[in-house]
């Protein structure tokens, strides 16, 4: 069972400032991005399973950006 303390997370750099996660025509991400875990999907975000780590104290958490 999933506890409080179990977070996924994904993350993004808006190279344009636009605040938002741009896509190209053909739907494939034009932006860099990473998810916790280093997690992947196939054609989709990774599962939230993929993705959640447990946080249970302070610490610093570090991911790719592809």
């Amino acid at each position: 069972m999933w506890g409080k303390e179990i977070y996924p997370f994904k993350i993004y750099i808006s190279k344009n400032n636009n605040n938002e996660f741009d896509f190209n025509f053909f739907k494939f991400p034009k932006e860099q991005y990473g998810f916790s875990n280093d997690a992947t999907g196939k054609f989709d975000p990774p599962s939230f399973q993929d993705a959640s780590l447990k946080l249970t104290s302070n610490r610093t958490i570090k991911t790719k950006i592809k």
